[in-house]
């Protein structure tokens, strides 16, 4: 056995010692070849590992991969009971891999990539086993408010959960032409951000939401805009009544506000924001 194998498997016996065997669960949204890679020859460690139980197996597979500092999969054959660990610093294609391990299944360190994009994930502590599950509407009926109102265009309308998008249903917000229009929406608590859903009037006025600046932090001062910039100077499509916005970076904060850059009134037929509570 080559010696960086056995001081390898020797830390993972005596981790297993410390802490005792844990059964790993590994969820089918976890399981993936598509980013696989390869430790170099001499620094593979291909381990016999005597357990009948398939899952006390994985699971000291998964526990000898944490040993290694680049370790981010695993390789194992439950045929043979050998564990085989992987790092991500030498990239392999999926032919390259099944010539390399034939007979060999794939795992590799759960990451939110693994998840949809409407999804947040929740990873153990192994970092191995890992569940999906649906990013919530954070703003559906949350407080909100507005610069003014006109035409009884109240800002609750935009997370009153109405898809209807013309105006004389009674579910569209409306301001004055002021100096400066805005609405807002407060969550009750700071939350990250993952994507904002933004519906316009399909009846009229479309070009109201061609040029707007989406905030989101803790601070209600200036109307927002003392808060960090979620995207800028975007609108929706020509033609597309509901658009998604994305944050160029990470977006955490208690409220969210929608600043519109034109001189017309501000009109928002829904908006729901995707998201986790902190």
């Amino acid at each position: 056995m080559h010696k960086t194998t056995m001081k390898c498997y020797l830390k993972i016996i005596l981790a297993m010692m410390m802490i005792g065997r844990i059964q790993l669960s590994i969820h089918d949204s976890c399981k993936t070849s598509s980013h696989f890679q390869l430790l170099a020859e001499n620094s593979r460690a291909d381990v016999p590992v005597i357990l009948s139980d398939i899952a006390q197996f994985i699971s000291m597979c998964a526990h000898l991969c944490l040993a290694y500092k680049l370790c981010t999969s695993f390789n194992y054959n439950d045929a043979t009971m050998n564990c085989e660990v992987l790092s991500y610093s030498h990239i392999s294609s999926e032919k390259e891999r099944l010539i390399h391990s034939p007979g060999w299944k794939f795992y590799q360190k759960a990451t939110a990539k693994d998840c949809p994009e409407w999804q947040t994930m929740d990873i153990t502590k192994d970092g191995f086993g890992c569940s999906c599950r649906d990013l919530e509407n954070i703003a559906l009926k949350k407080h909100t408010n507005q610069s003014s109102v006109c035409n009884d265009g109240y800002s609750s309308r935009a997370v009153d959960g109405k898809a209807s998008n013309t105006y004389a249903s009674g579910s569209c917000t409306h301001t004055c032409e002021d100096p400066s229009m805005w609405w807002m929406v407060d969550f009750g608590q700071s939350a990250i951000v993952h994507f904002v859903n933004i519906t316009n009037r399909g009846e009229c006025c479309q070009e109201r939401l061609s040029d707007f600046n989406i905030t989101i932090g803790d601070s209600t001062k200036e109307n927002g805009d003392a808060n960090p910039v979620c995207v800028s100077n975007v609108g929706l499509p020509t033609g597309q009544d509901t658009w998604k916005f994305k944050c160029s970076s990470k977006a955490t904060g208690r409220y969210l506000y929608i600043k519109t850059n034109l001189k017309d009134a501000l009109t928002l037929c829904e908006v729901k924001v995707f998201g986790e509570f902190t």
